[in-house]
Order: C-alpha cells, then structure tokens, then sequence
C-alpha cells in the first residue's frame, strides 16, 4: 500500500504511528519544499513535493496540513482511503453538499477514546454500572503557549473530550455559552435528548491542559480526571467510580500515551479499509468517518458562532 503524507508539522507524528503499524510513507507533501525534502532525507521518504499531483497514485493519504486546509484537500481526492486529522474544517460545512458516499473511506482522527483509562470508562458505562448517565460534568483548564482568541482555545482543546462523549451518547446541540467580561471563563451547556453536557473552561496558572470529567447515573457516578503537562506529557490519575479507584492511573513513560492512542486509531482505521471490522465495529470502538465527524463537530462550530453574553 503505498502512503502519502501532506503535512510537515504535526504531519511527522505519523511517519510513526503509521510505521508502527507496518506502513511506510512513501511521499511528502508540503509548502516548502526544502524542509520537506530535509525531512524526507531523515525519515527515509523516497519522495518530498509541494505538489498534490504527487500524492495521485498513492492508496492511502494522510492529511496534517493546517485544519483551514482539510475538507478542501478531501474533497481533492474522492474515493481515497483518507486519514484526516482533526478538525474537518473550522467553519460551517454544508453537509449536503458532500457526497458522503464518495469518502466512504475517509475517516478523521479524534484519539481520545483509544486512551486506555477513556476505555475503561467505556467499558464501565456500556456495562451498566452507572445506569442510565443523565448528566456530565466537565471541568477543563489550560495554560499553553500561542496566541489565539479564549474561545478558539475552548473549541481546540475541549474537542478532545467532547468527541469521546459525542462518540457514546450521540451528536449534541448547543444550548447555552456564555464567556465571562474577563475573557478567561466559558461556561456551555450541550445536550441529546437524554444527556446533558455542562462544560466549565478556564485559564489556569500552570502550563498544562487538564480535563475533569464526571458521569452522573442512575446508581452512582464515574470519574475520569488528567490531561497535558509539556515536562510529563499525557497521564490520567486513577479512574473512580463512586469514589473508588478502578485502575493505577496512566502515565507516559518510555513513549507518550497519547501517541499509543493515536498508533492504537491509525490500527482501527487500517483494519476498517482493510476489510477486518465492519464500519459498524469500527464506529463502536470510538473511529470518526467523514460525516460522523461532521455531525460531531457542528456543536462546537455553533459555538464559535454564538453570540456570546
């Protein structure tokens, strides 16, 4: 199978991911050709280009170019196997204006719920033992570095999180956002016709980016609690369910979980076009096709949109 990559940033992640899963690239793409070529040169890519044409014979593509970038580059290549990075797009998009059909193996990479505390969470909810969840509690807190408006930094990070719930409880609808004078707080209530999503953001103190998420049920609750922080990179502290620890915690030891969780998606993706789970089997466990994301990411873009205040 022969793979192209267009991007040279975040793009190289998946040099990895992919090789871990018996996959080498065999074109880059990007804007500059000399740090693509340099790049090429160090990851044994036989071939570096700034031209799209160079990825027309390719089976497979991965695309981790900028996100304004995205649906503009899938839409280059109907009936490609396509493995977007996240988002599809920062705008609206017109879902009816895109044959679905013909991107039926494109799929975006949201890699939340492969992280194996997020797992065990599934397994606890689909198991039952919460009942039915009638509400969730999400805190999050950041402090990284770049400049961007406070509530492009909600919609960037709380993504994360937000398309593993979108995932077990179906695409939710925005109801509420209001961001404080100080610009420093968003509060947002999101809900399906049975759930109910609060989500606190705020600017911490501490460089990070943190997640607190509680699962309110029938017969008890379940949390899920950890994040970001550059000199420890991913870890989740035990998760607890009434109270109690269910798991040692997760951390980041020789290689950063969230890598694991991104090789563990490109896994699931590769077994989808493969032919080895259905797409209903790859939908269970956690994988975002093209329309799905679509739907998922509509709420957060409504946000962005909302008139605040």
């Amino acid at each position: 199978m022969k793979v192209g990559l267009i991007g040279s940033n975040w793009g190289r992640i998946h040099i990895g991911t992919f090789a871990k899963n018996d996959l080498d690239i065999a074109v880059l793409v990007g804007k500059n050709l000399q740090k693509c070529q340099k790049i090429a040169k160090l990851e044994n890519i036989p071939l570096a280009s700034t031209d799209l044409h160079a990825l027309d014979d390719a089976d497979l593509l991965i695309i981790a170019s900028p996100a304004d970038t995205h649906l503009d580059i899938i839409q280059h290549f109907p009936q490609k196997a396509i493995w977007c990075e996240k988002p599809v797009s920062l705008s609206s998009v017109d879902s009816d204006a895109i044959d679905f059909q013909s991107f039926a193996r494109c799929y975006v990479n949201y890699a939340f719920p492969h992280l194996r505390s997020v797992q065990q969470c599934t397994d606890i909810i689909r198991s039952g033992q919460l009942g039915r969840v009638k509400s969730i509690i999400m805190k999050s807190s950041f402090d990284l570095p770049g400049e961007k408006a406070f509530k492009d930094w909600f919609t960037d990070i709380v993504v994360h999180p937000f398309a593993y719930i979108s995932h077990l409880f179906g695409a939710f609808d925005l109801k509420m956002a209001y961001q404080m004078p100080d610009h420093n707080h968003i509060t947002a209530v999101f809900t399906t016709e049975r759930v109910q999503l609060d989500i606190s953001f705020y600017r911490s103190h501490e460089p990070s980016m943190l997640y607190d998420i509680t699962f309110v049920g029938e017969k008890g609750d379940l949390q899920l609690k950890g994040g970001y922080r550059p000199y420890s990179n991913w870890f989740f502290d035990p998760v607890k369910l009434n109270g109690i620890p269910q798991n040692s915690g997760e951390f980041s030891t020789e290689e950063d979980i969230w890598l694991q969780a991104n090789t563990e998606a490109v896994r699931l993706y590769l077994a989808t076009i493969r032919g080895q789970i259905t797409t209903k089997e790859a939908k269970a466990a956690g994988l975002f096709n093209l329309e799905r994301a679509v739907a998922m990411e509509k709420a957060l873009i409504d946000f962005a949109k909302f008139n605040q205040g």
